[in-house]
């Protein structure tokens, strides 16, 4: 969710932060090389603690990167860290959504 933030208030930081649209497309690829890099290790993670665990990590993470989004990042190179953590929960929260279903009775799905 942090990189659609980003993405979608664009022409409103852009001149607070520098922020041009190619800079733009720099940062918004460092989130989805971090979603892709981390979602080996998101799925052992998983796999280790249990969705449970996994997804409520990544909801933390999500939610300090919003934070840190809007207290933390007065320029667009301090924009770039916020971005990957929530790459890295996003791998996370990818690998345990599909989980919960498994426990689930056949009726139910």
């Amino acid at each position: 969710m942090p990189v659609f933030l980003v993405s979608g208030l664009a022409v409103q930081i852009e001149l607070d932060i520098g922020l041009t649209t190619a800079l733009l497309g720099i940062v918004v690829a460092h989130y989805w090389a971090a979603a892709t890099l981390c979602s080996g290790l998101g799925g052992r993670v998983a796999q280790r603690y249990g969705s449970r665990v996994g997804m409520i990590a990544s909801l933390v993470h999500g939610c300090v990167a919003v934070l840190g989004i809007a207290l933390a990042a007065p320029t667009w190179p301090l924009l770039i860290p916020w971005l990957v953590l929530p790459g890295a929960s996003n791998a996370l929260g990818g690998v345990c959504a599909p989980s919960p279903s498994r426990h689930c009775d056949a009726i139910r799905r």
